[in-house]
């Protein structure tokens, strides 16, 4: 913002007090997140009953004071909103993921599937049996948000073969036929 209004002459005398200001503004926006984070997971710990439980934090949009916790179970995900200011965990549901599919398991292998697997913070992986082969379907849990409701995600999509090749498809996921 104190770029923006350099472009007026008038306020360019006072750019410095500006720029200062704004550094303030950024530096305490950054320890306000970083703090509600470190509160958020205190509150994710009060309310799982595992206590050794994998999970993973993300950031709701349109403020710093919710976050989406993702719990890793034997093939699921557990999602819970967290607002770390009224100390609430609010369940949301859970997600299947298949990541032990024989096809499923093809395509991780491969190198397209190896980059996504590296990439991805909460894989969520499925099969669609088709005539030839398996359509596999991959997305990450990071990118969903808990408030905007769930939309339909884009996943990256493979066909693995019959005979066990592995097509990396892409986002579209369409097969030329």
């Amino acid at each position: 913002a104190p770029f923006l209004l350099a472009l007026s002459p008038t306020l360019r005398p006072r750019l410095p007090s500006l720029c200062r200001g704004a550094l303030l503004a950024v530096s305490a926006y950054v320890l306000f997140s970083g703090a509600n984070r470190l509160r958020a997971e205190s509150v994710l710990s009060r309310s799982l009953a595992e206590a050794d439980a994998s999970y993973e934090l993300f950031p709701e949009p349109l403020g710093p004071h919710r976050w989406r916790a993702v719990v890793r179970s034997e093939g699921r995900y557990r999602l819970f909103l967290l607002r770390s200011l009224s100390g609430s965990a609010e369940p949301r549901g859970e997600v299947a993921t298949s990541p032990d599919d024989p096809a499923v398991r093809r395509a991780r292998e491969s190198a397209v599937g190896r980059q996504l697997e590296a990439f991805f913070r909460a894989p969520v992986w499925s099969s669609d049996p088709e005539p030839d082969g398996t359509l596999v379907g991959a997305y990450d849990l990071r990118f969903q948000s808990l408030l905007l409701g769930p939309k339909k995600l884009l996943p990256f999509r493979f066909h693995v073969a019959d005979d066990g090749t592995v097509e990396a498809l892409g986002w579209l996921g369409r097969r030329k036929r």
